[in-house]
């Protein structure tokens, strides 16, 4: 939720996977949390590292009306993500807002999933 774990996981894996397309991640409570441009915790680079992905230079930012409006696409990790921010339950960003499982494929899908399975065992 604060953008230094699965969501910077999220975009180096989906920025690999879609180049053409510009990828980016935040948090719903980075700014909450005093995390804003912190780097990428140093297990998720860890564990990103041994599947071949690498999260330096990430730094964590807030989500904010203002991105939200920038993206055509908005990809959340879990339901409660959408419930927790008011700004994703609005019409015009709703349409664009999608739970991760929801829509991206397996190709897609499979290593984040590895990444959540190996941070939630450490």
């Amino acid at each position: 939720m604060v953008n230094i774990c699965r969501s910077p996981a999220g975009e180096r894996i989906l920025k690999t996977k879609l180049q053409a397309k510009h990828v980016s991640s935040a948090g719903i409570a980075t700014k909450k949390s005093g995390l804003t441009g912190k780097p990428a915790d140093a297990m998720a680079c860890e564990v990103m590292v041994q599947l071949g992905f690498d999260l330096s230079g990430h730094q964590a930012q807030q989500l904010t009306p203002e991105l939200c409006r920038e993206y055509d696409l908005i990809l959340v990790m879990e339901k409660g993500h959408i419930e927790a921010v008011p700004i994703l339950r609005l019409k015009h960003v709703a349409k664009r807002c999608c739970l991760v499982n929801g829509l991206v494929s397996e190709i897609f899908l499979i290593p984040i999933v590895k990444v959540v399975k190996r941070l939630s065992t450490l």
